[in-house]
């Protein structure tokens, strides 16, 4: 004997498998809409684990430079007569670095930081009126040093330092002393994997 479904039971089948791919559907989206925010916040992470070596490694650099040009002082911010910004290697003075913009990132004599592919590095430094806490084009005897970091996937990330013309290393030794200013990091874990560069700037200046 044969069985016939009425067309009430094959209209309620329809309706329960339109019902079914909705909520497939609508916990699919849901799960492509997690998954993206967990790759855009790994994306974050990581830019903000290899941006401070980036800035720190410039960063050190500068500050172990003099204030103003031992043989110009008083020039203006910026490269001084017969300088070039070719490479950092004949910066003498930390009004050099204003400008600086490479991407790749660059070591001082001009060789791409590994594993900084698709980063940009900029460097901004102008004179700080300390009464207002803003920057001023009129010297002060301070200079703000900002370093601008542009990861691969979008936005930027500052870092920022002052620096003072009335600093430890501004004062002339009573004598010819030879000083260690700052010390560079160069670490590596595995044969594969990119070198992780920083730098800090040594306020005692311990000698050498």
């Amino acid at each position: 004997m044969k069985r016939q479904l009425s067309n009430n039971c094959r209209g309620n089948s329809l309706v329960e498998v339109v019902v079914s791919s909705l909520i497939v559907g609508v916990i699919l989206v849901g799960s492509l809409n997690v998954l993206g925010g967990a790759l855009r916040t790994n994306r974050v992470a990581t830019d903000q684990l290899d941006a401070p070596g980036l800035a720190h490694q410039l960063m050190g650099e500068i500050l172990a430079m003099p204030y103003e040009d031992p043989e110009e002082p008083g020039g203006p911010i910026g490269l001084d007569t017969g300088e070039t910004n070719t490479t950092r290697a004949n910066f003498d003075d930390l009004d050099d670095y204003e400008g600086w913009d490479r991407t790749p990132p660059e070591t001082k004599d001009g060789k791409p930081v590994a594993g900084a592919s698709g980063w940009r590095r900029m460097v901004d430094i102008k004179y700080l009126d300390p009464s207002t806490g803003i920057t001023t084009p009129t010297a002060t005897g301070i200079k703000s040093i900002e370093i601008k970091l542009f990861p691969p996937g979008g936005g930027n990330i500052v870092f920022r330092a002052l620096r003072s013309n009335w600093g430890s290393l501004q004062q002339p030794p009573a004598v010819d002393t030879t000083v260690v200013t700052s010390i560079d990091v160069e670490l590596q874990i595995g044969s594969t994997s990119a070198p992780i560069l920083s730098s800090t700037h040594l306020k005692n200046h311990a000698h050498d």
